[in-house]
């Protein structure tokens, strides 16, 4: 009974992290300010452009640029942000009135869903 309580409880973890992966079907990929932009590929097997306010899907926590599903306002608290391969690089307020270099793989936190970028 244990096995079982195990297994399902990591099933329903798997799927509640739905978002991500991207770039599996996704290119010509791009990011301005806080928008990024991508060419996807839908379940029908045609490419359409799509975009998403990374600000939603990205947020700073102390110096650290984590996934979040909503409301994420990265933009608030860093500056100089760029996009290097699928990493948005960062340098983000700490908290403690500095700033701290802050990297996150948004093929992580961005997922393709039938040719429109999600969280």
């Amino acid at each position: 009974m244990r096995f079982l309580v195990v297994s399902l409880s990591f099933v329903a973890a798997a799927t509640l992290c739905t978002a991500g992966d991207f770039a599996a079907s996704c290119y010509n990929y791009y990011l301005e300010n806080t928008e990024f932009f991508a060419t996807c590929r839908t379940e029908s097997g045609s490419d359409q452009s799509t975009s998403i306010d990374v600000n939603q899907c990205v947020t700073n926590d102390h110096g650290a640029l984590q996934c979040v599903s909503a409301n994420g306002n990265y933009a608030d608290t860093c500056e100089n942000c760029y996009l290097s391969g699928t990493n948005l690089d960062c340098v983000c307020g700490n908290g403690n009135g500095g700033t701290d270099s802050a990297s996150v793989n948004l093929n992580n936190c961005i997922g393709n869903s039938n040719g429109v970028l999600v969280c």
